[in-house]
């Protein structure tokens, strides 16, 4: 949905680093707000920054196999 059409159809460093950054942190947030909902004393401050971190993961890594494939 978001990161193989932009490696299938190179859609170029841009795109991909959007997508990809927007699907690590949605599946990043599944899990942190999950957290937040269930978990007492679970911080939001952690939930914000872990929900980057997995935006950023999934960017660059998406990036790199964008680079070894072209």
């Amino acid at each position: 949905l978001f990161i193989i059409p932009a490696l299938t159809h190179k859609l170029g460093y841009q795109t991909l680093a959007f997508q990809s950054f927007l699907f690590g942190f949605a599946a990043y947030a599944t899990y942190d707000l999950t957290n937040l909902a269930v978990m007492k004393g679970y911080p939001l401050s952690m939930a914000i920054a872990d929900m980057i971190w997995g935006g950023l993961l999934t960017m660059v890594t998406a990036l790199i196999i964008y680079k070894i494939n072209t």
